[in-house]
């Protein structure tokens, strides 16, 4: 009878646990900040401002002559800007993401570790606020704003909890979901959840591939245009490929100098492996074996990428090790769920050997470890604080079952065992939620905003110039184009990825930066030697009506006429606003 109730928590625990859960979750998505028009937003949700209005960047190149790879969440965005166009309502809509994708991390830990599922997610969320998701590469499950991976991630965590509960169906349709909303996800999660059928067996395997694959096959066909397109063989396919992965984001695919990245997520391949071993055989072992197979997949998915992009920038391209940190916090949440089932599942305790016990102290240390080589002390310390609280109630848990034990502290921990855990790791969620919640201000560009001078050239840029007038920008500020609801000629952050867009993306880079052969962005900054003459030939080539310059780099335009200036900005008025279509490389 105490086994059975070891299981699961009562129906009042289970409804207090998940309040807890909502909250925690919600602080969680909080302590990213509340964020719009930054990061990747400047590029993603230009689709957005043209389907709120079409006579909006007509002239400008990115916005109307590159292939546009997020349809869905064009339209997701436009939808969330006719509620609110200054922002809050796409903040608030990734808050809600987040926070469901906390509720379904909690329904993962319910199902994997029963009584102990509060104290598992609370420590799961103290560690995801220690490392923020990132993982190598700068890579991450979820950053600071709303985006079409925001969305991916979610649906993936959600199908994670759908495939650990038997629901591969559901599973599936949250996969298509998550793929239709971004396509790379679509290429890296369906060899993920093939792998982890064929782990589950050959019984029903054919039905098993169909229910889990076929909707995720149908959503990667409907980018089927698009992936053709940017297949397609060109002259210079190779050429713009190498621009975009060794040029314009080396940050994400030059591996290299980055594999000591991998280290957390190698650490915790290990901590999972002595963690599940013993528990897989177990009764309660079966949602184990099931999320412990996605998470191989997973994994599998990561390794094989991240090796084969090692020597081809066409397997680089795939970019699978987006999924790094996907399959690190599944590995979390395995090896944690483990923990707690093993305290407070008294069948699941026998399991555990001696020797099984001295692995998973190794496979700890392994992870503590992992983290001091990368100096991230915060997670570091997260690990340590759960394995603190681990040990303190595994001791007294021992000391409740010892016949010299007082009867009234041995019928009070039989009572409410499950409560010492999840009120530990409360103070530890806490703890490592103080700092992050308390830089909310400083991190949501909606409450700090953006600098004066930049406001006053974005609300000139909206409301002075006529709706089709064409910029020359400096490519390093990459909000121009969004927040100024005007056509540029180019920007570091918009770069189209289809490898002879690439060329002509990078083309105007050099162009405008007048840097021949620039190989990082450290020489964006050669647009401040920008004189009149190479002006002129700028505005000969590419049309513009208006070209913006620093301040204290004006003196060499004295020619011509300022629109608009401030402390930081000067804006020179160059040409006339023509409605024809600027001219193209």
């Amino acid at each position: 009878m105490a086994e059975a109730q070891a299981l699961g928590p009562p129906r009042a625990a289970d409804a207090f646990g998940l309040g807890i859960a909502a909250v925690s979750s919600a602080a969680f998505a909080a302590s990213f900040g509340f964020n719009f028009g930054v990061g990747n937003q400047v590029a993603y949700l230009i689709p957005a401002l043209r389907l709120l209005d079409p006579g909006l960047l007509t002239r400008d190149w990115f916005a109307t002559r590159t292939t546009q790879y997020h349809p869905v969440f064009a339209e997701l965005g436009a939808t969330l800007l006719r509620f609110d166009r200054g922002g809050w309502a796409v903040a608030l809509a990734f808050t809600l993401t987040v926070t469901a994708a906390g509720l379904a991390l909690y329904g993962l830990c319910r199902k994997l570790a029963g009584r102990g599922a509060l104290a598992t997610h609370l420590l799961l969320l103290a560690l995801l606020l220690a490392t923020q998701t990132r993982g190598p590469a700068l890579t991450y499950v979820f950053d600071r704003e709303l985006q079409p991976s925001t969305l991916s991630s979610a649906c993936l965590i959600g199908a994670a909890l759908a495939f650990t509960t038997g629901r591969v169906f559901a599973a599936s349709v949250l996969v298509a979901a998550g793929s239709l909303v971004h396509i790379n996800f679509a290429l890296l999660c369906a060899p993920a959840f093939l792998i982890a059928e064929l782990l589950l067996g050959r019984r029903h395997l054919g039905r098993r591939l169909v229910a889990a694959l076929a909707l995720p096959a149908l959503a990667v066909l409907a980018f089927l245009p698009t992936l053709r397109a940017a297949a397609a063989p060109s002259a210079d396919a190779d050429l713009g490929r190498h621009v975009y992965l060794a040029i314009r984001a080396p940050h994400h695919f030059l591996l290299d100098a980055k594999l000591a990245e991998f280290w957390p997520l190698l650490a915790w391949h290990g901590l999972a492996l002595a963690a599940l071993v013993p528990l897989v055989r177990g009764p309660s072992g079966q949602p184990f074996v099931r999320l412990a197979a996605l998470t191989a997949g997973v994994s599998a998915v990561v390794w094989g990428g991240t090796f084969a992009g090692l020597g081809s920038e066409r397997a680089a391209a795939l970019f699978a090790w987006r999924l790094a940190p996907h399959a690190e916090l599944l590995f979390q949440v395995l090896c944690l769920a483990a923990g707690t089932r093993a305290l407070l599942d008294p069948s699941a305790a026998r399991l555990y050997t001696a020797r099984a016990r001295t692995l998973v102290v190794v496979g700890l240390g392994a992870v503590v470890a992992a983290y001091a080589v990368r100096h991230e002390r915060v997670p570091m310390e997260v690990v340590g604080a759960a394995a603190f609280v681990g040990f303190v109630w595994d001791a007294l848990a021992r000391r409740a079952r010892t016949f010299d034990t007082p009867a009234a502290f041995r019928s009070l921990w039989a009572r409410h065992a499950p409560a010492f855990p999840a009120v530990a790791a409360g103070v530890v969620f806490v703890y490592f939620a103080v700092g992050p919640l308390a830089r909310i201000p400083q991190r949501s560009s909606l409450l700090a905003g953006a600098s004066q001078e930049a406001r006053g050239l974005f609300a000139f840029m909206r409301e002075r110039t006529p709706k089709e007038a064409l910029f020359l920008t400096p490519p390093d500020e990459d909000s121009m184009r969004f927040l100024g609801e005007r056509a540029i000629v180019v920007d570091w952050k918009g770069s189209p990825a289809v490898p002879r867009e690439v060329l002509a993306w990078y083309r105007r880079i050099e162009d405008v930066t007048g840097r021949r052969g620039m190989t990082h962005a450290a020489e964006l900054d050669g647009y401040d030697e920008l004189d009149a003459e190479r002006l002129e030939a700028l505005r000969a080539r590419y049309d513009f009506d208006y070209a913006v310059v620093r301040r204290a780099h004006e003196g060499a335009f004295t020619r011509y006429p300022r629109a608009f200036e401030n402390a930081r900005y000067v804006v020179l008025k160059v040409g006339t606003p023509q409605r024809a279509a600027a001219s193209s490389l």
